[in-house]
This record gives structure tokens, sequence and C-alpha cells, in this order.
């Protein structure tokens, strides 16, 4: 909180980083919301360059 309050620091240590979530877990709560019964999933590979990108993760 001393960091935003202050005056400029410069570069500073993070304050937060950012979540990842996968498919399942963001629509399982959407159906929810909506007053559906969450579908069963299967996990599908994608093929290809994209594919192994995605798969890879942030880089």
């Amino acid at each position: 909180m001393t960091a935003t309050m202050g005056p400029p620091a410069g570069l500073v240590a993070d304050m937060a980083r950012p979540r990842l979530y996968d498919q399942r877990s963001l629509a399982v709560p959407c159906a929810g919301a909506l007053g559906r019964r969450p579908r069963p999933a299967l996990p599908l590979p994608l093929p290809g360059k994209g594919g192994r990108a995605h798969r890879a993760g942030p880089t």
C-alpha cells in the first residue's frame, strides 16, 4: 500500500500476478450461475503448431 500512496518509486516488486485457469474451472461456475448443470467434458488435444504452443503454456 505504501508503494501506491508515496512518490514515484521507479521499478517496484509485483503486487499480484495473473491467475491461470483451465476451461473446465471456468465453465462449471458459469453453468451454475446460469442455473444449468455442467455437462461432461473430455480433454481434446489441439493439433499442429497452435496446439503445441497452447500446451506449452505462457512463455
